[in-house]
């Protein structure tokens, strides 16, 4: 499996809105270190992380982690 699809939760209102991921990711994309897209799957505004490349390592999911939460704890 090397696409996976997930989704931001608001604290107290829920799934974010597509238009919300949006943002989300351009927020991402500027701090230079991932880079995701949006969709949506089964109906739920979401992100999709592609791990295309067979050197991806753990170190590199622990860098995508910590730009999804920095970038997150920012809005």
């Amino acid at each position: 499996m090397n696409v996976v699809c997930f989704t931001v939760v608001h604290k107290d209102e829920g799934v974010a809105s597509f238009e919300e991921i949006k943002q989300f990711l351009d927020k991402l994309t500027e701090d230079g270190r991932v880079f995701m897209t949006p969709t949506i799957y089964h109906g739920t505004p979401a992100i999709r992380a592609a791990f295309s490349n067979w050197r991806t390592s753990a170190a590199d999911v622990n860098i995508i982690w910590e730009a999804l939460c920095n970038v997150y704890n920012r809005i």
